[in-house]
């Protein structure tokens, strides 16, 4: 299983890199509006979003990860996975809010938001294949903003690596947006 995550990381990655990495300083800061991301926020956020979970990988890892007594009530967890699972589908079908510390910076975003993306990625990676151990025992960690929701390892990373194509599927609509705005003004 652990593979499949590797090569839809490094898939994600190239996605990114191959559709966003070419666009300028300026049209990686361009939003639609101005309560919508631009496509480097939408880096940001994953980043984000992943360093998040670094942090509790490494208390799994360490021993030192306390998981709170939810992780007993099944039926709340299963519950907490459906809207988890729906918040992440690639398709967005449903728009979701994020949580404010996973919130890009409302400043303009850096060029040099893709080589943090990708190094983002490769520990990402390094995690997945470190946790191996854990994902087999279906050790419980729980969610960085939610300590009360708690999951196997793997359906968090699994989640991980949806919420990522997500976010591509969201910045290829943004890109869209910028395509045609550029094509009104010519």
């Amino acid at each position: 299983m652990h593979e499949d995550w590797i090569e839809r990381i490094d898939r994600n990655t190239s996605l990114f890199k191959e559709n966003f990495e070419g666009l300028s300083y300026k049209e990686l800061n361009w939003k639609p509006t101005d309560d919508s991301w631009s496509i480097g926020q939408i880096i940001e956020h994953i980043i984000l979003i992943n360093e998040s979970y670094f942090e509790v990988f490494d208390k799994l890892k360490t021993g030192s990860l306390k998981v709170p007594f939810t992780a007993r009530f099944q039926s709340v967890n299963s519950f907490f996975l459906k809207i988890l699972s729906q918040a992440t589908e690639p398709s967005r079908q449903k728009k979701m809010k994020t949580m404010n510390p996973w919130n890009p910076s409302k400043k303009e975003v850096p060029k040099e938001i893709f080589s943090r993306f990708s190094l983002n990625q490769e520990i990402l990676k390094e995690y997945v294949n470190s946790l191996e151990g854990y994902i087999k025992d279906k050790s419980i960690i729980y969610s960085p903003m939610f300590r009360g929701i708690t999951f196997p390892v793997d359906e968090f990373i699994e989640e991980l690596v949806n919420h990522e194509l997500r976010h591509f599927n969201q910045a290829k609509e943004v890109l869209g947006k910028l395509n045609k705005s550029n094509s009104q003004t010519v």
